[in-house]
């Protein structure tokens, strides 16, 4: 294998299977000890209420400590995938199994993974068809939304379909958001910004001001040892998710198997939909499952604490992009660098401007960006980009310029529409940006190439260019077409000392050059990790 392109990507999955086997056996072993303090008719049913996980709380933690993208952060989410999409199914299967025994509505939903592999190969085939990606390229934009429309009904067909068999809604839910992972690219589709501002600002509050509206308070007080059972269940929480977690000791460290087990007990929305179905089929009692909507609430909130608390946060200040200017030019570069997966810092000496934007999700410091000394702080490399757009040409060129000085920094970008001090700009290795000239260029691009244009610029669904450093020693001499790249991907431009080339299969390659290569993101990851080097 190159550069390690061969490594073993099962064993996350593997790790995944074997913590979340352990944590049921341990809820089960909870579960039947349990039965002794209150009332639990079916051990099997708790143990799998106690069994989930919040994937909800566990991506975003993870991409927030800068976890996401790392083997760790993926067998973490490996991790909760499984718990949730197994105990879904489990509880879908024993709700019908407990309320009318093993008969064909059972058997039916057992089918429906098959049926669901069927629909997955009909959408292959319909969004592979040229028709079909014009139509929906051509609404999707538009007021029609055709794909945002298209999602509902697919939820809603689901959810009746889970009905007409018996199944719980919830497993109805869980197939049509399967269905929709296949078809997108979750890290930058714009169908998910749309589907995440209507969750999270619609659907979402609703459950849980329902949530807290039927939540039984004097179901609680009824409840015998109510307070020790909170106790013990938030003690059990924990311990079912923490000893498996362990198995990560060997791969990971002590330290990150134990910030791994506590973010993994982290419980929200599944496990209060699965204590709803439990009272509804007389399971649990409502006292019981009062607990348990106290129990999502505290762990969800203690969960990520403790991780953040054990295992620190994932140090990539060296592979910020560094927007210096807060105003609508660095504002807007930075959401779209954020759209990208990329990491983007702004920099601005107003405090409250920053506050402001701070507010909206976007990573910001309070810097002066003439005071230069302070950029220490950032632990800056020569290769670190760096774009400076303050309100003046006078200022972004004086910044550049001491920033070069002080740093050695190779790639700065400097807003400037002065023609006189582009060229003076360019013989030091800074390069302007003249807003007008862009503006033109950004126009000329729309009238003669609009198809690629769009691609690259309105669609954050498919594709992506990106520049790439080889710095795997073992492809020095290496032709191209002996190096395994991913069918999804291709290189483009060889840029070799400064001499740009259009890359062949005889095309040899070596340490140090750039490489342009176009292609999915999980195409060029794997590119990446081939090259050995980050994007350049």
């Amino acid at each position: 294998a190159v550069g390690g392109f061969g490594d073993q990507a099962h064993i996350p999955l593997l790790l995944a299977l074997v913590i979340f086997l352990a944590s049921l056996s341990l809820a089960l072993m909870v579960s039947a000890g349990l039965s002794s303090l209150t009332r639990v008719q079916h051990t099997w049913y708790f143990a799998l209420i106690l069994a989930t996980t919040s994937v909800g709380i566990v991506m975003p933690t993870l991409k927030e400590q800068g976890m996401i993208t790392t083997n760790y952060g993926q067998t973490m989410v490996l991790a909760a995938v499984v718990a949730d999409v197994v105990t879904i199914f489990l509880i879908a299967i024993s709700a019908i199994v407990i309320s009318k025994g093993w008969n064909l509505e059972a058997v039916v939903i057992i089918l429906a993974f098959p049926f669901l592999y069927i629909v997955y190969l009909l959408g292959k085939f319909l969004t592979g068809r040229n028709l079909f990606k014009q139509v929906s390229n051509e609404l999707s934009h538009a007021s029609a939304q055709i794909k945002v429309r298209g999602t509902i009904f697919l939820i809603m067909l689901f959810l009746v379909l889970a009905q007409l068999i018996g199944a719980e809604l919830i497993l109805g839910g869980f197939f049509a958001g399967a269905l929709m992972s296949f078809f997108i690219y979750k890290e930058r589709s714009t169908l998910i910004l749309k589907l995440d501002g209507m969750a999270f600002g619609f659907f979402i509050p609703i459950f849980f001001i329902m949530v807290g509206a039927k939540f039984d308070l004097a179901a609680l007080q009824r409840l015998d040892s109510s307070a020790l059972l909170i106790i013990l269940l938030v003690f059990a929480a924990f311990f079912l998710k923490v000893i498996p977690g362990l198995f990560l000791t060997k791969k990971y460290g002590i330290r990150r198997a134990l910030g791994a087990g506590f973010l993994l007990s982290s419980r929200l929305s599944l496990i209060i939909a699965a204590g709803a179905i439990g009272l509804k089929l007389h399971i649990i009692s409502e006292g019981v499952n009062a607990v348990i909507i106290l129990l999502a609430g505290i762990t969800c909130f203690l969960s990520p604490t403790i991780y953040t608390f054990i295992v620190p946060r994932l140090q990539q200040s060296s592979k910020n992009i560094i927007i210096i200017g807060a105003g609508k030019i660095g504002i807007a570069l930075a959401r779209r660098l954020k759209m990208h997966g990329k990491n983007a810092l702004l920099i601005d000496r107003d405090d409250e401007k920053v506050q402001k934007v701070a507010k909206e999700g976007l990573n910001i410091r309070h810097l002066d960006g003439l005071d230069v000394t302070r950029f220490q702080e950032l632990s800056l490399k020569t290769s670190t980009p760096v774009v400076v757009v303050t309100k003046s040409d006078d200022t972004n060129i004086q910044i550049a310029e001491q920033l070069q000085k002080e740093y050695g920094l190779t790639n700065i970008i400097v807003k400037d529409n002065k023609a006189d001090s582009a060229a003076k700009l360019k013989e030091m290795g800074i390069t302007p940006m003249n807003l007008v000239m862009s503006g033109a260029i950004t126009l000329e691009n729309q009238v003669l190439r609009p198809h690629t244009y769009n691609a690259l610029i309105e669609s954050f669904d498919h594709y992506e260019v990106e520049e790439i450093r080889i710095e795997n020693p073992l492809l020095n001499g290496k032709l191209i077409k002996d190096v395994p790249l991913p069918k999804d991907g291709f290189l483009f431009l060889l840029n070799r000392a400064g001499e740009r080339n259009i890359p062949h299969g005889s095309t040899s390659l070596k340490p140090g050059d750039i490489v342009t290569a176009f292609g999915t993101l999980t195409a060029l990851k794997e590119i990446r990790n081939i090259f050995g080097g980050d994007k350049s």
